[in-house]
């Protein structure tokens, strides 16, 4: 059980950095780097201590968001065409990924090639799990360890039913690991709040566990806490915030947008807060503010760095107070007593929200308002009654 770090654009550095190297393993990014970089990565992660560097082919990005991977030696160029509908073409497709996996990066472990649908059918699940099929018997004279990758839609996935479909055909596959990708139109920095499609993911999860079937759950943010309650086995995030979900709209944003504001994880609030709110917090409701998983080293060096000298950036720094809080947590979290600690961290954070609204303390971004809290509370009563007897 771990925490994986989710490469993205100058994030190597990051990788076994003093105070970051609670992390399990990284997870590599071809839509950010080119395979020269990526290869180069992978040597210096092997350096640094990294037990298991994954390659994810990451072919369900959207296509106006390829970026590098048409540069990858894998990269199918009839991915548009009709033949993707063959089982040849996915065989194919498999032994591409594991051929440049064992040989030109030389990484441990491979997730399958996945790519987005048209319609999330039975038929689609079947021909992704092709490629798997292929990657494993391609990896079979290697010492890499191939890795089911399961997409799902968030918006289309609402039902234990939905979950119960997904899961049987995962285990015509005997996948004994999983890479779990929640594909939505949520924009990056906002949390999911579908109760239905929450509970179903939950359920998912819980049940591929059951199945021994080990789930990773890609791109996360402070949702960890959910997935980590149904029982997952790893989770993996990233620097950015438009690295903690693999959207669309992630690859639509510019700079001035967010991506270069600096934001601290506020454990107590379940919420990521900027400068104005740390400071409100602190004059106003300081109860609010705080938690030992948030003040972690890098916190300490955030609050130290506003005693001193208070119009440094920190964005850095608040990329590594993140970063060291979801490893903390996941930590915290590999227990049977997952779900019961964070329906009680999530009761908490809903009581601190409602003192804040109590005392007229506003946030600086308008829909930083804990509304979500309500909304996880929730998926996990409905996910507790779905999976009861499971």
């Amino acid at each position: 059980m771990g925490s994986y770090m989710q490469m993205g654009a100058n994030t190597a550095g990051l990788v076994s950095e003093e105070g970051l190297d609670g992390y399990s393993g990284v997870i590599l990014s071809p839509v950010n780097q080119s395979q020269a970089d990526l290869r180069d990565h992978v040597s210096k992660f092997y350096d640094k201590g990294v037990a298991d560097i994954r390659l994810d082919p990451q072919l369900y990005s959207p296509k106006a968001a390829y970026r590098h991977l048409p540069t990858h030696d894998y990269f199918p160029s009839d991915i548009e065409s009709q033949e993707i509908s063959t089982t040849s073409w996915w065989k194919k497709l498999g032994k591409q990924v594991a051929n440049y996996a064992a040989m030109e990066i030389g990484c441990t472990s491979v997730c399958s090639p996945a790519i987005l649908p048209k319609k999330w059918t039975d038929d689609y699940y079947l021909r992704c799990f092709e490629g798997y099929e292929s990657l494993t018997d391609s990896l079979s004279t290697t010492k890499l360890k191939s890795i089911l990758t399961v997409c799902v839609g968030y918006e289309q996935l609402s039902t234990a039913d939905d979950a119960l479909r997904i899961g049987s055909l995962v285990a015509q596959t005997k996948a004994e690991n999983c890479y779990l990708v929640i594909v939505s139109d949520v924009e990056p920095r906002r949390e999911f709040s579908s109760v239905e499609s929450l509970s179903a993911i939950l359920a998912l999860i819980y049940l591929l566990e059951k199945m021994s079937c080990k789930v990773t759950v890609s791109h996360c943010g402070s949702d960890m806490m959910l997935f980590k309650s149904a029982q997952a086995t790893n989770c993996a995030t990233g620097k950015w915030w438009n690295l903690r979900r693999f959207a669309k709209s992630r690859f639509e944003e510019s700079d001035d947008e967010g991506r270069q504001i600096a934001y601290w994880f506020e454990h107590k609030l379940a919420a990521s807060i900027r400068t104005a709110d740390i400071l409100l917090l602190q004059r106003d409701s300081p109860k609010s503010f705080g938690s030992d998983l948030s003040v972690n080293s890098f916190g300490n060096a955030i609050l130290s760095q506003f005693q001193s000298e208070p119009a440094n950036p920190w964005i850095g720094l608040g990329w590594r107070q993140y970063l060291r809080w979801f490893y903390d947590t996941e930590s915290t979290l590999n227990s049977p007593e997952s779900l019961e600690i964070v329906r009680g961290w999530l009761k908490d954070a809903e009581q601190e929200w409602e003192h804040m609204e109590d005392k007229d303390v506003i946030l600086e971004e308008s829909r930083n308002d804990g509304r979500w809290i309500r909304a996880w509370r929730k998926a996990l009563s409905e996910f507790t009654k779905i999976t009861k007897g499971w």
